[in-house]
């Protein structure tokens, strides 16, 4: 039986060095990633109960990094009727700054922020509407967003 070669190599090894190579590639890779850039998730969420009887807004962190953070904010209609709603009022720590946000708009004044709706602004009792931000903060700092309110 003749043995076919391909660039002088027997097709029995040109074969089994394919296989071999393509276990290799097909292996999980173990990697450190340096600590700067380790993302955390385990951040709790920060529940509020708000003066109001018909609202509550829950923030949960999404992600964490050094240098910033994102949160969802959930408002739920926790009454009887028909709610609406104009918005909700956060504080961010000392140090930190709203970069960015989705489902509305942002404005921070010194520490404390507004969030105003783009939409479902109505919400029927029992119904949620979230938003979501950004937010910027030193190296070294932990602190998230904190008192919030609907307003």
């Amino acid at each position: 039986m003749a043995h076919h070669r391909v660039s002088g190599v027997p097709r029995r090894l040109t074969a089994l060095a394919a296989l071999t190579l393509t276990a290799a590639l097909a292996a999980p890779v173990a990697t450190a990633a340096p600590a700067s850039a380790v993302v955390s998730t385990r951040a709790p969420a920060v529940v509020v109960d708000t003066a109001s009887d018909d609202c509550t807004v829950t923030a949960a962190v999404l992600a964490q990094w050094p240098g910033g953070y994102l949160m969802q904010v959930t408002v739920t209609n926790t009454g009887a009727s028909t709610f609406t709603w104009s918005g909700v009022t956060f504080t961010l720590p000392a140090g930190q700054f709203v970069s960015g946000g989705w489902n509305g708009s942002l404005v921070q004044t010194g520490q404390k922020v507004t969030y105003r709706p783009a939409y479902y602004s109505t919400l029927a009792p029992g119904q949620s509407a979230g938003f979501g931000f950004q937010a910027s903060r030193p190296f070294g700092d932990n602190t998230v967003a904190g008192d919030f309110r609907c307003g």
